[in-house]
């Protein structure tokens, strides 16, 4: 490996724990209104970027629990939702409930699959990373249960704006979202109340021991007037 040729340890920034590394596209639009556009921007990212590019390949490879989604994927979240995320870890017969530390506040997006997550700063990734613990503030444990079934017209940011204005209300370090009394709790409602929510809180889909449930609001009433 190349650290090795210089002369430095690769094992010392070997992952402990598996890593998915996203790389997004960039915001510049060079070609536009043409039926090529797509294809004709991402080349040109991929001429801009090649030594970095490269180096994140290298990475792929160098370590076994490293995957590197290349750009043009779609955004991390999305990725994260529909490819990557586990669910449930299977080590050697031992199985045991996925949880995600991402280097973006929507990272609680996935907490609308049943996950845990938790949206953090690029230190406390990197320590994740190397196995060694991550201190945090945690919040008390509390709830917030949806209940009743939707109108016809309501949309996922109709729900989410009224449960987030509910919840400032009352106190901004939620817990967990319970929607599993509505009568369509959709993935696309899911994921989207856990894109605003703080981290570690959401609408998982198990509630925690003994929650203590302090805001209940049905879904018709609320999203009516």
């Amino acid at each position: 490996m190349l650290f090795n040729k210089l002369g430095s340890d690769s094992s010392k920034i070997k992952p402990l724990v598996p890593v998915d590394l996203v790389v997004d596209h960039s915001v510049q639009v060079d070609v536009a209104r043409s039926e090529n556009a797509v294809k004709a921007n991402m080349d040109l990212e991929f001429q801009r970027n090649k030594e970095r590019f490269a180096f994140f390949k290298w990475g792929s490879t160098a370590f076994h629990n490293m995957l590197v989604v290349p750009p043009g994927s779609g955004i991390v979240h999305q990725v994260n939702l529909e490819y990557l995320d586990r669910v449930v870890f299977n080590t050697d017969g031992l199985l045991y409930a996925d949880s995600v530390v991402g280097t973006d506040s929507h990272t609680t997006m996935i907490d609308g699959l049943g996950v845990a997550g938790w949206g953090v700063g690029g230190i406390e990734a990197e320590v994740a990373m190397l196995g060694q613990p991550m201190s945090m503030v945690l919040p008390g444990v509390v709830g917030f249960k949806l209940t009743g079934k939707f109108l016809d017209g309501v949309t996922t940011t109709d729900l989410v704006l009224t449960v987030t204005q509910m919840l400032s209300q009352v106190n901004p370090r939620t817990g967990p979202i319970f929607p599993q009394k509505l009568v369509s709790p959709l993935m696309a409602y899911r994921t989207s109340m856990g894109a605003v929510t703080p981290p570690g809180s959401g609408p998982l889909s198990a509630p925690v021991q003994q929650p203590q449930l302090y805001a209940s609001c049905d879904v018709a009433t609320a999203m009516s007037s």
